[in-house]
């Protein structure tokens, strides 16, 4: 996120100019092992280690804009038994 809010920054027409955005970030079911998250699961890093990136990003004037969440991923995951 931090670096497509820079490229916003450095020209305001890079996200008209893409075809679309693809982005993957947030919980639906947040759960975590992970010791730095697991009091507060809900904040997932995509999104949590630049907020102002992200909001930038995703308020640009973005063709088209696909968000995932980090579950899809999470489920794979859990599927193939690693982590």
């Amino acid at each position: 996120m931090t670096n497509l809010a820079l490229a916003i920054a450095l020209d305001p027409e890079f996200a008209e100019l893409s075809k679309e955005l693809i982005v993957m970030g947030g919980s639906i079911n947040p759960q975590t092992t992970d010791p730095e998250f697991s009091l507060t699961p809900t904040r997932e890093f995509n999104f949590w280690m630049d907020p102002e990136a992200s909001r930038a990003v995703l308020h640009a004037r973005w063709p088209r804009v696909v968000v995932t969440t980090v579950d899809i991923f999470r489920e794979n995951q859990d599927e193939q038994g690693s982590d």
